[in-house]
């Protein structure tokens, strides 16, 4: 009898276990597309800004 608690005990703290190790594998996973999503936006932007100063830079060597 008391084999069969201990392992329903050791069953149950496998299945908390299991639900923990899940739920920070999702949370990880938000955190990983975030910081996706974040990281590519910021490459746009960066792209955007070294466009706009490459058409100034040929706006003034064109004054020039």
């Amino acid at each position: 009898m008391e084999e069969k608690s201990d392992c329903s005990l050791q069953l149950s703290k496998l299945d908390f276990a299991i639900n923990e190790l899940e739920l920070k594998y999702k949370e990880r996973e938000e955190q990983i597309n975030l910081l996706t999503k974040s990281l590519a936006s910021s490459s746009r932007i960066d792209r955007w800004i070294s466009s706009f100063k490459a058409v100034i830079n040929q706006f003034v060597d064109i004054k020039n």
